[in-house]
């Protein structure tokens, strides 16, 4: 058995304890970025929030566009080929950082086209440098291909915890959008940096060749431009809408997406630690297609309910998280929320067609996607404001998610997937029953809509046996 590849069942044990790990760190992370959020919108307002809000978006895709599809390629080849790891890593580094000089100079640029002495231009200016570190982003496949993500994990709690700090000093002082994104940007350059430097020490000492590193663009230059059509259709609304709408507008959108965010980082964190065990499974058809299953069955149960739940309690979450000023925002957060719950899905059958290196459909889809809404936005807000903008990104959703179930129709078995879903998804029933019935006081409707879904859940047997900590003992290796 090759090193770092997991045989059997113990797959989706090994992907199960590693998908724990990041889903407490990330549970932390959230927690930290929902306390910075809640702080800095208070301490901003409404109007200065969406400013900054509007240019990390761009930052945002800058950023995909510095990786380009690297940590996509990565992901895949490491655990395709284990023995070259330090040389595919190498290779990653250094067209990586070269790429990234392109992005980050498109954001100066942007900068000085936003008015360079203008908040939004000072901020985009101040985070500009961290893209250059980001080409090393790819390292954190090393950690999930190897299943070290304790390692990852303490990184990156380490300097979340200090940005943080910084966020809360910052206010205290009374520092504006500008102040925060310079501690966006140190901690950013600091993560990817310490980052990089572990991933190393765990991979051979093998240098990359001029040829390693051609033939690595080369794998990377398809994925790139799905990746990146990806980011652009997601989060473009938000910089288009910089332009288009009032500042108050702006940042009830922005407080939405900031929502919308938070509720697709479940599924981009399990796809992510996902992808080197599916690649790892796409020569065996069956056990693909059942650790496809295991993983929708993982959403369903975790990621499908937080996105009902962040719907119906819209009003308290926006409350609590953004204070008084964001109530326009609560019907945008219901609406986005249903974008998430699409995003479940899509996700998944996204890394299923890149772990199978199909692109070509991706691009297509990603493509109309991306065209839909881009121009949607420009017709529709100036008409019907930001509402249109979050139907939009529902909207596009569903090309995407509807575009990889066509392409993936014969091969994934659409019975079994809509049966692992079924029991997870009435436990999912209940929970709204409960949350729509007790609506109006969230002081007793959340504890009670969550523990009627954990008692269903714990009654149908629709809790995920691989993450039931006893289990993944008992059967680990």
């Amino acid at each position: 058995m090759k090193p770092g590849r997991p045989a059997g069942s113990s797959l989706s044990r090994q992907l199960a304890g590693s998908t724990m790990v990041l889903a407490g760190r990330r549970v932390i992370v959230q927690a930290m970025s929902m306390i910075g959020t809640a702080i800095i919108a208070r301490a901003l307002g409404v109007d200065s929030f969406g400013q900054l809000s509007s240019a990390l978006a761009a930052y945002w895709l800058a950023a995909s566009a510095s990786d380009f599809g690297f940590s996509l390629v990565l992901g895949r080849d490491l655990a395709a080929h284990p023995d070259g790891r330090g040389r595919l890593l190498r290779a990653s580094y250094r067209v990586g950082v070269l790429w990234s000089l392109a992005p980050a100079a498109a954001l100066v640029v942007l900068s000085f086209a936003s008015g360079v002495t203008s908040t939004r231009g000072l901020v985009l200016l101040v985070l500009a440098p961290s893209l250059v570190v980001g080409g090393l982003s790819g390292a954190r496949q090393v950690f999930l291909a190897l299943y070290e993500t304790r390692r990852l994990a303490a990184i990156d709690l380490i300097v979340n915890a200090v940005q943080l700090g910084a966020i809360v000093v910052i206010a205290a002082l009374g520092g504006g959008a500008v102040a925060v994104a310079v501690a966006i940007s140190a901690c950013a350059i600091a993560n990817d940096a310490f980052v990089a430097f572990t991933a190393l020490r765990l991979v051979d000492s093998v240098r990359a060749a001029r040829a390693d590193c051609l033939a690595f663009l080369r794998r990377a230059l398809p994925l790139g431009l799905v990746s990146i059509m990806s980011s652009v259709y997601f989060t473009v609304d938000l910089v288009l809408l910089g332009w288009l709408v009032s500042g108050s507008e702006l940042g009830s959108y922005a407080a939405a997406t900031k929502v919308l965010s938070l509720l697709v980082v479940l599924p981009l964190m399990l796809m992510s630690a996902a992808l080197p065990a599916v690649s790892s499974s796409v020569p065996d058809p069956q056990a693909l297609r059942a650790l496809a299953i295991r993983l929708l069955h993982w959403l369903a149960a975790v990621g499908l309910p937080v996105c009902v739940g962040a719907a119906i309690f819209a009003r308290p979450l926006v409350r609590v998280a953004f204070g008084p000023g964001f109530e326009a925002a609560v019907p945008l957060v219901r609406i986005l929320s249903l974008a998430a719950a699409i995003t479940l899905l899509s996700n998944l059958l996204g890394t299923l067609l890149i772990a199978r290196s199909i692109v070509r459909p991706m691009l297509l889809q990603n493509g109309a996607a991306l065209v839909f809404n881009v121009v949607g936005n420009l017709l529709l807000v100036p008409i019907y404001g930001v509402t249109a903008s979050a139907w939009l990104t529902v909207a596009t959703e569903l090309i995407v998610c509807g575009g990889a179930l066509y392409v993936l129709r014969g091969s994934l078995g659409l019975g079994s997937v809509a049966g692992v879903g079924a029991r997870p998804v009435v436990a999912v029933a209940g929970l709204a029953a409960t949350g729509l019935a007790l609506g109006s006081w969230p002081v007793l409707g959340v504890p009670a809509a969550i523990g009627v879904f954990l008692v269903l859940l714990v009654t149908l047997g629709a809790w995920p046996v691989e993450l039931q900590p006893f289990r993944r003992h008992e059967g680990g290796s």
